[in-house]
């Protein structure tokens, strides 16, 4: 990358920052845009996180003057962190003049933070890959439970505890404040808890809300829309229309089954089963006829280990089980 590549990058980084930190989007459409442009190269996610702590760092700034001015107090942090990595290597007295011109202007941001009305929270995004899972400890005690391929973003600040979840299935449990609404918010929908326990699986077009204990109210803000309340037991489908069919799961697990490292399933087709287990795989199964999909199976199984599940399927309806670089095929 040039240098006058890098400037620009910074100056794309700078603008996700103002859109996503600063103004605080939650259009999904947004979110999207964000992760296709961080795939574009291998520097952007480094860039974007520079130009974040650069608007951390002069939170007082106005967000016009923030987008005109992060990428260069971006330049001053990689050139701090490159300064450090040369270590002892090359010129010393220019390195040390180098880290000491960093240090002064780096403080001098600083102490905008200092100043009444810098934020206090800044946002942030956590995801797993497939097969990962990881847990968070949020600012006020509350607890995240990411499962495979999952991404989400922390957006607090002093008038409500806000988590879009773009994609994936997360644990939630919320520490209890009545004044600090807890939001979670997905393409479709967004719930509202105060001292509640729930999962929440979501994706462009549709989000699942198991609530395991508590109270959740359930509304579309972006189409004015409070759909309904959820209490302990009760779960919910919601697509990006009104309905609301929420039904009672007199069986809900707590932890849940993926989370004490298994998935357990009853009388489902193999089809059902097979989505399921391509969440965990990287390397996905495909069924090589229609018919096989309606078959009905029950099952408990490690997700990290299929083996003894292909085993079971091959001894029960005598498929057959072909590996190939191209992904697992079953068939008879």
């Amino acid at each position: 990358m040039t240098e006058q590549q890098r400037l620009l990058a910074r100056q794309q980084a700078a603008s996700w920052v103002l859109l996503l930190d600063i103004e605080q989007s939650t259009d999904p459409a947004d979110y999207q845009a964000f992760i296709e442009w961080v795939r574009l190269a291998p520097e952007h996610d480094r860039l974007y996180e520079h130009c974040r702590l650069a608007w951390q760092e002069s939170g007082q700034l106005p967000a016009t003057e923030y987008v005109e001015h992060a990428p260069y107090h971006a330049q001053v942090i990689e050139f701090t962190a490159s300064t450090k990595a040369a270590g002892t290597h090359g010129n010393k007295r220019h390195t040390w003049l180098g880290l000491c011109a960093s240090v002064f202007l780096l403080v001098g941001l600083m102490l905008w933070t200092l100043l009444p009305g810098t934020p206090q929270y800044s946002p942030y995004f956590v995801s797993t890959q497939v097969g990962e899972q990881r847990a968070l400890q949020l600012e006020d005690g509350s607890r995240l439970t990411l499962n495979t391929d999952t991404a989400l973003s922390v957006r607090y600040s002093d008038k409500q505890r806000l988590i879009v979840v773009e994609h994936g299935e997360v644990l939630v449990d919320v520490a209890k404040n009545s004044n600090w609404p807890f939001l979670v918010s997905t393409p479709v929908g967004q719930v509202e808890a105060l001292g509640t326990k729930f999962t929440l699986r979501a994706d462009a077009e549709h989000t699942q809300v198991n609530l395991i204990e508590g109270h959740l109210r359930v509304s579309q803000p972006n189409k004015g829309r409070v759909l309904g309340e959820l209490f302990g037991g009760e779960a919910v489908d919601l697509v990006s229309g009104p309905e609301f069919n929420k039904h009672s799961v007199p069986t809900l697990q707590d932890p849940p089954d993926w989370l004490r490292g298994k998935l357990s399933f009853n009388d489902v087709s193999l089809a059902e089963l097979v989505a399921e287990v391509n969440r965990y795989l990287p390397q996905k199964v495909y069924l090589s006829a229609p018919e096989l999909g309606r078959l009905r199976v029950s099952a408990v199984f490690e997700p990290t280990n299929v083996d003894g599940l292909f085993s079971a399927l091959e001894r029960g309806f005598q498929l057959k089980i072909q590996r190939t670089a191209a992904g697992i095929y079953l068939s008879r």
